[in-house]
């Protein structure tokens, strides 16, 4: 009960979030992180394939080999692809983010894609650690677009 009730306040408060950027900065692209859709998605359809076709179709750059994607999903699993149809594809699947946009990764921002790539260096003393990520901090800087 109380679990069920944290699960209720926290979708409220994400959703009031949500409705706050939109309202306030209504110029920029909603994007949800695909790892926590596909969490979402492993809740009733287990299994590598549907594991598979689900990131398939997350990244896939151009709307057919999405279609493609989302055709096979369908076949192996017809309820997971109703469920996945039910959410917006223009803020999970990257063929649907606007051109403009700074970044086409599909997850969920990239403090996450920095910290699970540093996490290896986090235990280390802070000067180690610092020495260890600014050369690849210059690097990811200075890398062409």
């Amino acid at each position: 009960m109380v679990a069920s009730l944290l699960a209720e306040l926290n979708d409220c408060a994400l959703q009031g979030l949500v409705n706050t950027f939109v309202d306030n900065w209504p110029q920029y692209e909603h994007r949800i992180c695909c790892r926590h859709l596909y969490q979402n998605l492993r809740k009733n359809h287990p299994g590598v394939i549907i594991r598979d076709l689900f990131w398939k179709a997350a990244k896939a750059t151009y709307r057919q080999a999405f279609e493609r994607a989302m055709n096979e999903l369908k076949e192996v699993d017809e309820d997971a692809f109703k469920w996945l149809q039910s959410q917006s594809t223009t803020i999970w699947a990257r063929h649907m983010f606007k051109s403009d946009g700074q970044s086409d990764t599909v997850l969920n921002n990239m403090c996450e894609s920095f910290n699970s790539t540093i996490v290896k260096f986090r235990s280390k003393p802070i000067i180690t650690m610092v020495c260890i990520i600014l050369p690849f901090m210059c690097i990811m800087i200075h890398r062409p677009m």
